[in-house]
């Protein structure tokens, strides 16, 4: 597993959707707290080694190898996670969708100790550690370092406040290869707590943005949407204006004349 961790000073490696009404979002919440108690697990107990404390994977595989199932098999395919926790739904992705020796997994997280030596556990366990990369810090800092259009998913499940998952999903975007799959945890997460405290405001927000851009394949306690293209250089559909060079021209333009606007204005008061 090579871990990289981040300081300050940078990396180092160390080895128009509708959304259901409240009362059937309550059903959704307690259709999938019911479904966490009684599924069982896919990388359960049972299988020798394995440190778990809770499952809340086993409840999404269903939708999740619908939509990633045919990564199965692919040499480049490769995942990204904000979230990790133990483990669980990472080892699920290598053993059902990321199965090609030379596909990888990327993981960022903030870690706990104890939480860490449960990750760090399973995945040696697994026998999958040479295909899991492992980002300690926080997912606002790590995202900006990862390289364009390289994940063909990114499994959002970090800070559940809306301001981090909106973070996270704008800076994921860009990540995201066209027909990629964008999978938001916990949209139903506390909905009695006030928007601010949970991840559904940032999802709505996100989902109305780029609508244009994106298929809705699933709304539920998770959303899960699809890119629809790649970035277009006509358009600017998906691609962020500072790689226009038009764009970038023009801006370079408007400076130079904000420049020469403020000499003379220096000029005219120095010759008052």
């Amino acid at each position: 597993m090579l871990e990289v961790k981040h300081t300050a000073g940078g990396a180092s490696p160390v080895e128009m959707v509708t959304i259901p009404p409240m009362p059937r979002r309550i059903a959704l919440l307690a259709a999938f707290v019911l479904a966490v108690a009684a599924a069982p697990s896919e990388l359960a107990e049972e299988a020798p080694g394995y440190h778990y404390s809770t499952d809340w994977t086993s409840p999404n595989t269903d939708a999740w190898s619908r939509y990633l199932g045919p990564l199965a098999g692919r040499a480049d395919a490769r995942g990204l996670e904000i979230g990790c926790f133990e483990g669980r739904s990472t080892l699920w992705f290598l053993e059902h969708v990321l199965t090609h020796p030379d596909a990888r997994m990327a993981c960022i997280d903030v870690f706990t100790k104890e939480i860490e030596e449960s990750f760090d556990h399973n995945v040696a366990v697994s026998g999958q550690a040479n295909r899991v990369i492992k980002y300690k810090g926080y997912s606002q800092d790590v995202l900006r370092g990862l390289p364009y259009d390289s994940f063909d998913f990114v499994y959002i499940d970090g800070c559940h406040l809306a301001s981090c998952a909106l973070s996270d999903a704008i800076l994921s975007w860009d990540l995201l290869r066209a027909g990629g799959f964008l999978i938001f945890d916990d949209y139903m997460f506390k909905i009695d707590q006030p928007p601010s405290q949970r991840p559904k405001l940032a999802i709505d927000a996100f989902l109305e943005a780029f609508i244009d851009q994106i298929i809705v394949r699933e709304v539920g306690f998770q959303v899960i949407v699809e890119k629809k293209s790649e970035r277009s250089a006509k358009d600017l559909v998906g691609k962020p204006l500072v790689h226009d060079p038009k764009w970038l021209k023009r801006l370079h333009r408007l400076s130079e004349q904000n420049r020469r606007r403020e000499q003379r204005k220096r000029a005219a008061e120095g010759a008052e």
